[in-house]
């Protein structure tokens, strides 16, 4: 809801307040200051947060999240489709995955010439 020029600093407000929404008595306090720092009104907040459209994807989103396995660092990180599990501040780890993805492609992509 905070537009596109916007949306990736509130995620990453978002994702780094997680442990702090997650343990809050009521985390839409935490939600609507996030919202704040974004540059979003209370009343576009309370727009957003009550649009069956907006409501139905951050729910989509919960549930692919919730049903990711708990020892997984937030960003999540995806290469070829394929969760990345190591260390994704290892620049030579995240490399490495990407060349073996480059050499060994899933067999439904193809590449171009």
């Amino acid at each position: 809801c905070t537009g596109k020029d916007r949306y990736f600093k509130t995620l990453a407000r978002l994702m780094n307040s997680r442990s702090e929404i997650l343990a809050a008595e009521n985390p839409i306090v935490i939600v609507r200051r996030i919202a704040r720092q974004s540059g979003l009104s209370d009343h576009n907040f309370e727009t957003c947060i009550n649009d069956p459209t907006s409501l139905k994807r951050m729910t989509a989103a919960e549930t692919h999240l919730s049903e990711m396995p708990a020892d997984i660092n937030m960003p999540y990180l995806f290469i070829n489709g394929v969760l990345f599990t190591g260390d994704s501040t290892d620049f030579d780890a995240v490399a490495a995955a990407i060349d073996e993805a480059i050499s060994n492609p899933l067999p439904d992509q193809r590449t171009q010439p």
